[in-house]
């Protein structure tokens, strides 16, 4: 069909693209039951242009007649194509392209509000910050003046106390010097008293037992040895510090008629204090040493500062014994040959080598008599069998004056390899004071 007011094709229903009218939804002619309405659209095809009928152009219908007067509107109700400034299409809601922008005519006659400058109120704030920083240097000047009055005060005040601190520091040091002398004066007595003998204070009297040993030190009881159920032969007793030292008080070295063995006693004694005292020796050590029976036991004591290790005191608990040991010793000791003799010992070596296969090792004893009437260590280090060396470190034992002790030298299976069989064994062996370590002898053996 064709648009009413411009003629261009246009289906029923549908909004003219050249106009903007809309035509009816049948070819029904349009009821003018109301004058026709001229409205100014944009024209999408002529630039935004606004289109408009020509100046005195009359509207179709405008002023006939109806000729369906009081006939009821076949549209009556529908919004009007054009109400309102908006477009009423069959997408009626669609908002058209142009709704609510505005034209370039309306741009021309609302020209943009010029902004407003900030300046004024940045003058006024650098004002305002200037005139604040200038109150507080004020301040500051006015307080300080105020502080260098209170600080010149301070200072004379600070220069009284200084002198009266100064008189106070001298007399402390004259009661230092005066308390200082004191003190040495009391520990060179202390030291005075230790050296020429016992504390005053204590008495040997008030120990439970035989007093076995006693100088100005120490007091020892000691009850008589015996064998007890483990195979250990046993002795208790007390030990009084009779000196102003703490002290620990234990063997250095103990022999049974002549032979050295391994023997277990200490206590740590405080001064002026008594503790008890236990001795033993173990069946293991007896079996080592080849007792069997025990006729005179020998017990050398060593006392030292448990502090400084400080040797304190030495001393001998001499005592008769008849005990069976009931041990068996680990060798012949008629096997064994001297094979070495100096000033301050001899060295004889067993002709048995004992093969322990429980763990692997061979065993080889000497017999090391010291010639010393003091207590001696024996050390062997280095050895070798058959040229190679086994072994940089060896045994070691304490021996008592002018006593023995049976020393072994071991080694591994491994060693040897498949065959245990060998030539020889040498071996380095030092022979030295047990105190002092100052070397008696040294030697190379070789059996």
């Amino acid at each position: 069909m064709k648009c009413t007011q411009c003629g261009n094709e246009v289906n029923p229903g549908a909004v003219c693209s050249v106009c903007g009218k809309a035509a009816p939804l049948d070819d029904t002619p349009t009821v003018a039951s109301e004058p026709m309405i001229s409205v100014q659209v944009p024209d999408t095809n002529n630039g935004g242009a606004m289109n408009q009928p020509a100046q005195g152009t009359q509207m179709p219908y405008q002023g006939t007649t109806n000729s369906y007067q009081g006939a009821q509107n076949p549209y009556q109700g529908v919004q009007p194509p054009f109400a309102n400034g908006q477009t009423q299409t069959s997408y009626q809601g669609v908002q058209p392209p142009f709704a609510g922008a505005q034209t370039p005519y309306q741009q021309a006659t609302n020209p943009p509000e010029p902004k407003k400058s900030k300046a004024p109120f940045i003058v006024a704030g650098i004002i305002l910050g200037v005139a604040f920083i200038a109150i507080i240097i004020l301040l500051v000047l006015i307080i300080g003046g105020g502080d260098d009055k209170d600080k010149d005060k301070d200072n004379e005040d600070t220069e009284v106390t200084t002198e009266e601190v100064k008189t106070e520091e001298a007399a402390d040091e004259d009661t230092d010097i005066t308390e200082g002398a004191a003190s040495e004066d009391a520990e060179e007595a202390t030291e005075s008293s230790l050296d020429d003998g016992a504390d005053a204070t204590t008495d040997a009297s008030d120990l439970d037992g035989t007093i076995v040993y006693e100088d100005e030190y120490v007091a020892i009881t000691l009850s008589d040895p015996e064998l007890d159920d483990y195979g250990e032969v046993c002795a208790t007793g007390q030990v009084m510090n009779k000196s102003s030292q703490d002290m620990y008080v234990t063997t250095a070295a103990c022999s049974v008629d002549g032979v050295s063995v391994e023997a277990y006693m200490y206590a740590d004694v405080a001064a002026g204090a008594t503790e008890d005292i236990y001795f033993s020796l173990y069946d293991d050590d007896m079996a080592e040493a080849a007792i069997t029976h025990i006729g005179s036991l020998d017990i050398y004591l060593y006392g030292y500062d448990n502090e400084t290790y400080d040797d304190i005191f030495t001393g001998t608990i001499s005592l008769s014994c008849d005990i069976d040991t009931g041990v068996d010793p680990l060798f012949d000791t008629s096997t064994f040959t001297t094979i070495y003799e100096d000033n301050y010992m001899v060295i004889k070596v067993s002709d048995e080598i004992l093969h322990d296969s429980d763990y692997g090792e061979y065993y080889s004893y000497l017999y090391i008599e010291s010639k010393v009437d003091d207590i001696t260590s024996v050390m062997m280090t280095d050895t070798y069998i058959d040229g190679e060396l086994i072994s940089e470190h060896g045994g070691w034992e304490d021996i008592a004056p002018m006593s023995g002790a049976y020393a072994d030298v071991y080694w591994y299976e491994d060693d040897l390899g498949e065959n245990p069989a060998f030539d020889s064994i040498s071996m380095a062996v030092d022979f030295f004071n047990y105190f002092s370590w100052d070397d008696y002898s040294e030697t190379t053996i070789e059996y």
